[in-house]
């Protein structure tokens, strides 16, 4: 079994099963007390291992499911949403689950494929569909992070890998967000994501993270983005950062050597996973933590 984060998901270590309070009496009683297990595990100081939590989207009608990572202590701390790539949850997610989890943040993983019976989109992009069923999905996680007692619901970030990235990009602009019933996110971050033509309403501060020489989403048209939205809003475009990684390829942040899939080359860049896993600390650092 592979580690790649397209196409493999990797092993649980915990099971165990959170609700949002928005949703407890329907869920019931295990739920309830998973809640307690976490807040004791907290109160106790212990270090909390990942744990498996559910919620159900806004709409009540899909019970979302994955790992929640969180710092020792009872918080409450700010929180980072994370949405996998085509290929579904696989180990960089749970990398950097981890890594934000010793700097201090709540990191929830939201599987968006297993409960729609999917485990892969990449050559079917639309099967899960990025703006009408990803970047909903982000909103009703924020909300069950919300509902956390160890979560600074003020500060919430969200983070997406390529067909993630996309669902993130949708949830920093406005005009997507009819019928979103909820509060932008305090800020978002995007690797690798297929960059629109344009960002029009900006609603928070956007980190693009992207391999210059990346054959699966281009470089060239997150510049073209940028540039399209300076134009058409100076405001907007001042919230975006773009950062280019030269001779990084698509999955730079992976584990693991450059290789083929679905047409395309993607790969581990050690110098260019580096930077950006500053790049990342310095933007959460700046607009996650309280001054």
């Amino acid at each position: 079994m592979g580690q790649n984060c397209w196409l493999f998901a990797s092993q649980q270590s915990g099971r165990l099963t959170v609700a949002s309070r928005r949703v407890a009496t329907s869920l019931g009683v295990p739920q309830l007390l998973a809640m307690a297990v976490l807040s004791v595990s907290a109160a106790r100081g212990e270090t909390a291992g990942p744990v498996d939590v559910s919620f159900f989207d806004d709409a009540r009608k899909l019970q979302l499911a994955r790992r929640l990572y969180r710092p020792d202590g009872p918080g409450p701390f700010p929180a980072v949403v994370m949405m996998h790539g085509c290929g579904g949850v696989g180990s960089n997610q749970h990398d950097w689950g981890r890594r934000l989890q010793v700097w201090g943040y709540v990191a929830l993983i939201i599987d968006s494929f297993g409960p729609r019976g999917k485990t892969n989109v990449c050559d079917d992009v639309l099967g899960v569909d990025a703006r009408f069923a990803r970047m909903p999905d982000a909103f009703a996680a924020k909300s069950f992070l919300m509902s956390q007692p160890f979560v600074d619901g003020e500060h919430i970030a969200l983070m997406g890998w390529s067909h993630g990235g996309a669902a993130t990009l949708f949830a920093v602009d406005d005009i997507y967000l009819t019928g979103v019933k909820s509060t932008p996110f305090t800020g978002v971050i995007a690797f690798y994501p297929p960059c629109f033509a344009l960002m029009q309403r900006v609603n928070a501060p956007l980190l693009i993270l992207i391999g210059e020489v990346d054959d699966w989403t281009a470089a060239s048209a997150c510049r073209n983005m940028l540039r399209s939205t300076e134009q058409w809003e100076r405001l907007a475009a001042a919230k975006i950062t773009l950062k280019v990684y030269l001779d990084a390829h698509h999955g730079f942040d992976l584990r693991g050597p450059l290789r083929q899939i679905y047409g395309h080359t993607i790969g581990g860049h050690p110098g260019a996973a580096a930077q950006a896993e500053e790049e990342v600390k310095r933007f959460l650092a700046r607009h996650l933590r309280k001054s």
